[in-house]
């Protein structure tokens, strides 16, 4: 079993209030199981194309 550090403790709980707000306060929260992950590579040439447009609701 891996020992994690405080340190590391307090890193993930820190990146995980960071990721929880951003949800939030984009209107995604709650929407995990719709959310498709995209290579970043992709979604750069998604953006490059058009294909990719914001939508706020």
């Amino acid at each position: 079993m891996a020992l994690i550090s405080l340190r590391q403790l307090l890193d993930y709980a820190a990146a995980k209030k960071v990721v929880r707000d951003l949800f939030e306060s984009f209107g995604c929260a709650g929407k995990a199981a719709v959310i498709r992950p995209l290579h970043l590579d992709k979604m750069a040439e998604l953006y490059v194309k058009g294909s990719l447009r914001a939508q706020v609701h």
